[in-house]
């Protein structure tokens, strides 16, 4: 399931990939404008990994899977 569930996630990349006009881009800035958000907000450490989550396109990407697993839950 866990496989499935991130074959979808990594699905909903290849369609915003071929969707979004210059996709690594955004990706790029979106990230360094989470960094920069948190700056004073969250440890050092987590930082990073914070501005990953808040990234718009990886947030899609796991509501892809959360429906996914909704789905074959049967809870859809």
């Amino acid at each position: 399931l866990d496989l499935l569930l991130l074959l979808r996630h990594e699905a909903e990349h290849v369609r915003q990939q071929r969707s979004e006009r210059w996709f690594y881009v955004r990706y790029a800035l979106g990230w360094l404008r989470g960094l920069f958000r948190s700056q004073n907000s969250i440890k050092e450490g987590s930082r990073s990994y914070r501005a990953y989550l808040d990234i718009r396109w990886e947030r899609e990407a796991r509501r892809a899977a959360r429906r996914a697993a909704a789905i074959l839950a049967g809870n859809a």
